[in-house]
């Protein structure tokens, strides 16, 4: 990497000592990097939980928040651009909430899995998306519309903010394209049987929302590529993808299973996850499942670094290209970092924090139990008029 191109990244990014966290040894060679600007990530999850808790109900889980490590989007887009970090953040908050909330959804005509994003207020009119006045005594407006209504609502509000910020529309556009790409995927793979790890990939790579992953960063880094940049492109992202989707499997697998034993409906098709596929194709023991799994995602990290510095090697790579190729590489450590000590997969890490703060979670950590204890969180978003709510905490991220 030239020094032009460290300086440029160092603008918005410090660099991490990754040695200082247990990677697992999934990301070898890489550079961990964490954006200067986190308290707009933190401030973006806030105002997602509060539009949430406002317009659709309760929170119930964790989300991209991490006392430990960093917020997710300040380590995985380390160089996204302080002023959109804070509206990226909030994409991502309501991703994982969406998620969470999806199978306790009754499958219907009107299931949200089977709905876009809302792109206007024309659309939102034509759906007859109307917010009632709460009640003199209502802390809540979802206590008076429809959960699935409120999910439209605030989707619309979250476009036209794209939309704002997005002069060309280009990215804006991938974003809701991967999004809906992202979600018939998931539907029409749902109990699907795997026969390999590549068959499965080309399905988790979609499942995870690599790809809207991907049009997040490109919205924070504000560029675009070109149809002949996206083809060209293509062969390189898809280890960078792989590693992610790996990843993500490695260390979501036990908060998953104990809830795949625990559900009276679970079938061995239903529980999406390569830990759990290979200890079907195999038949060997978790530990030895998440080896495989650890040793793949190695692999594809790997190879993600062979194929960019074979593509540098080629020829003259544009500044943009370059940008875009290093934003991808610091994604693998920022995703691993966050991914094994985050409150999404091991909750209870927060528990064993509380009892060292002698409290509650709160304690010693101003404004966290507001934000990531469901009904705890205020309900002060307002997107009514098309704007976010401005509620911030000041979340003290240590690592």
């Amino acid at each position: 990497m030239n020094a032009q191109a460290i300086a440029e990244d160092d603008q918005v990014s410090d660099i991490m000592d990754i040695a200082q966290y247990n990677t697992h040894g999934l990301c070898p060679g890489y550079v961990l990097r964490r954006n200067k600007a986190e308290a707009e990530a933190d401030g973006g999850s806030e105002d997602a939980r509060a539009d949430w808790v406002k317009y659709i109900g309760p929170i119930d889980r964790y989300g991209s928040w991490n006392p430990f490590n960093g917020h997710v989007c300040a380590t995985l887009y380390p160089t996204c651009l302080p002023e959109r970090l804070r509206l990226v953040s909030y994409l991502w908050e309501y991703a994982f909430m969406f998620d969470d909330k999806l199978e306790l959804e009754k499958v219907g005509p009107t299931h949200v899995r089977s709905q876009p994003f809302a792109r206007s207020q024309s659309e939102m009119d034509a759906h007859q998306i109307k917010v009632k006045p709460p009640q003199n005594d209502a802390k809540n407006e979802w206590e008076y519309m429809d959960p699935a209504q409120g999910k439209t609502f605030i989707q619309a509000q979250m476009i036209a903010q794209l939309a704002a910020a997005d002069s060309d529309q280009a990215c804006s556009k991938r974003i809701m394209r991967t999004w809906q790409t992202m979600l018939t995927t998931t539907l029409h793979g749902k109990d699907k049987a795997f026969t390999s790890l590549d068959e499965y990939l080309d399905f988790r790579i979609v499942d995870t929302g690599a790809n809207w992953v991907e049009a997040l960063l490109l919205f924070g880094l504000q560029i675009s590529l070109t149809p002949e940049e996206d083809a060209l492109l293509f062969h390189l992202r898809h280890p960078c993808y792989a590693t992610l989707s790996l990843a993500n499997d490695y260390f979501s697998f036990d908060v998953e299973y104990v809830e795949f034993l625990s559900s009276p409906q679970n079938s061995p098709r239903s529980f999406v996850n390569a830990v759990w596929l290979f200890m079907q194709w195999h038949g060997v023991d978790v530990d030895e499942a998440k080896e495989m799994t650890r040793l793949a995602t190695i692999e594809y990290a790997e190879r993600f670094l062979v194929v960019c510095s074979e593509f540098r090697k080629k020829g003259e790579v544009s500044a943009k290209v370059d940008r875009y190729l290093r934003a991808l590489a610091y994604q693998v450590p920022g995703n691993v970092i966050w991914s094994e000590s985050c409150p999404r997969y091991f909750p209870e890490r927060m528990e064993e924090r509380a009892v060292g703060h002698g409290g509650g979670v709160g304690n010693g950590h101003e404004g966290v139990k507001n934000e990531h204890v469901g009904n705890d969180v205020p309900s002060n978003g307002d997107v009514s008029n098309g704007h976010f709510s401005n509620a911030r905490m000041d979340v003290k991220v240590s690592v």
